[in-house]
């Protein structure tokens, strides 16, 4: 509680205070800021909530649309990757805050591996739902997804989806020690904050972005979709897991997974006075702040609507190479059905299920929530959390075995090994250990972790 930013609801007042762009055109920042004590419903899932002193209005949510990354003025056109590590670093824009918490932060970290099945199937129908922001589905038409190439563009889309999943593992698997300079997750990160870099200077330099883009939109990829981003992948998966659950998880670890993503946000490039995540309380209200001004009830369906169809049928184009089964993208938006709420989930356009599907997918989802309460249990994520590692760990080893040039992940099998020399190689599962000095791999009851690994890689992606 002593770190600076921590327990900010005078910062939170600060932020709601500070002046916006007036005159500027937008959907939302034209609607009227809402009287303290007054109950609204946001566009995104129809969520309500009271609005206060301390959330932020959309006269400044709308300035932070018109605000990039310091590291901008560092890029250059051919730049490599290493290339821009470097320069971050040295400028000062990649070196860790006073106020990181690592013990925090590992717990973050731990609690990542230990829930990531249900994780991920939130970041999902989370990410889906935030295609309901116009002004980020606009840049990722225009810069990364093909919505349009067919085949091609659907394959292309599954491969970076999946490429994502590895980016997660390594953001977090590593654990607090990934963060420090030159670290798996700190190279992860910055490798984004590169790609957002490149991408804003590839769209500035076509021409496409023009006027009438940033008087709508804002500027590509700018500190308010950032923030937005920020929310969606923290705040909004943890209420989503509680939501899953019926239960309220345990307040330290809420706080450790969103102290994980402040630290994500700030090497992302999110300015130290706009990261939201400076407790889950704060989140929370800046969530609710940016999802009601940023998030239209009806968005625009020829860009949000056409992005939730091709992400969803690119992961049915996926799942049917991998697994053969009978899949389309009704059966893949079931999840975003069942969390996002049918009036939302019909307003950004999600493919309707059959039936067959409904039963299939809502199958699925009781039986996480069925997992997820077991992991409710004192201690159970504790002791599950090295078996946990290497599920993810298979994960990713069968998509890099199938994308051989994927960017994330390289670690996967070694980070294994590592976290089990660091618990002493105990068994997960509490059956027994080795006692061979020459073994790092050392638990009695699961193959050593490439062979596991290989074991499970194939059969991973059909079961999730």
């Amino acid at each position: 509680g002593a770190l600076p930013g921590r327990g900010s609801s005078a910062r939170m007042r600060s932020l709601a205070a500070r002046p916006g762009v007036a005159g500027r055109s937008h959907a939302a920042a034209s609607r009227s800021r809402p009287l303290e004590g007054e109950q609204v419903t946001m566009g995104f899932r129809r969520q309500s909530f009271v609005w206060s002193a301390a959330h932020i209005p959309g006269t400044v949510v709308r300035a932070w649309e018109g605000q990039t990354d310091a590291a901008d003025k560092l890029f250059r056109s051919g730049m490599r990757v290493e290339e821009f590590e470097e320069a971050v670093a040295s400028d000062g824009l990649a070196s860790l805050p006073s106020w990181v918490d690592f013990e925090l932060l590992g717990e973050g970290c731990s609690f990542f591996i230990q829930m990531w099945p249900f994780i991920l199937t939130n970041f999902f129908w989370a990410m889906l739902g935030g295609f309901g922001s116009e002004s980020a589905s606009a840049v990722l038409l225009q810069s990364r997804y093909w919505a349009g190439k067919g085949d091609m563009g659907r394959e292309d889309t599954w491969q970076r989806l999946r490429e994502t999943a590895c980016w997660l593992f390594d953001v977090a698997a590593h654990g607090e020690g990934g963060f420090t300079p030159g670290g798996p997750a700190w190279k992860a990160c910055l490798h984004v904050r590169y790609l957002h870099c490149r991408t804003r200077a590839s769209i500035w330099a076509s021409g496409a972005w023009g006027s009438e883009q940033t008087e709508r939109y804002g500027q590509p990829i700018n500190q308010g979709q950032l923030v937005g981003t920020l929310l969606g992948s923290s705040a909004l998966l943890l209420q989503g897991m509680e939501e899953m659950a019926k239960a309220s998880l345990p307040q330290r670890s809420k706080e450790a997974f969103i102290h994980l993503w402040r630290v994500v946000g700030f090497l992302f490039g999110i300015d130290e006075d706009l990261n939201p995540n400076t407790s889950y309380k704060d989140a929370i209200i800046a969530m609710e702040s940016v999802f009601h001004h940023g998030v239209p009830a009806f968005p625009e369906k020829t860009l949000t609507g056409s992005l939730t169809q091709h992400i969803c049928e690119s992961v049915a184009h996926g799942v049917r190479q991998e697994s053969s089964l009978p899949i389309d993208a009704g059966a893949i938006a079931v999840p975003a059905w069942y969390f996002l709420g049918r009036e939302y989930g019909a307003a950004i356009g999600l493919p309707k299920p059959t039936w067959a599907a409904w039963l299939v997918g809502l199958g699925r989802m009781y039986a996480l929530k069925s997992f997820l309460l077991l992991f409710q249990a004192p201690g159970v994520p504790q002791v599950l959390e090295s078996f946990m590692l290497r599920l993810f760990a298979s994960l990713v080893h069968g998509i890099r075995q199938k994308q051989p040039r994927c960017r994330f992940g390289a670690q996967a099998v070694r980070c294994v090994d590592r976290a089990l020399a660091t618990k002493s190689a105990q068994c997960p599962l509490g059956f027994g250990r080795s006692n061979s000095s020459a073994q790092v791999d050392a638990c009695l009851c699961i193959p050593k972790s490439e062979d596991f690994a290989s074991l499970t890689a194939k059969v991973m992606p059909t079961i999730l």
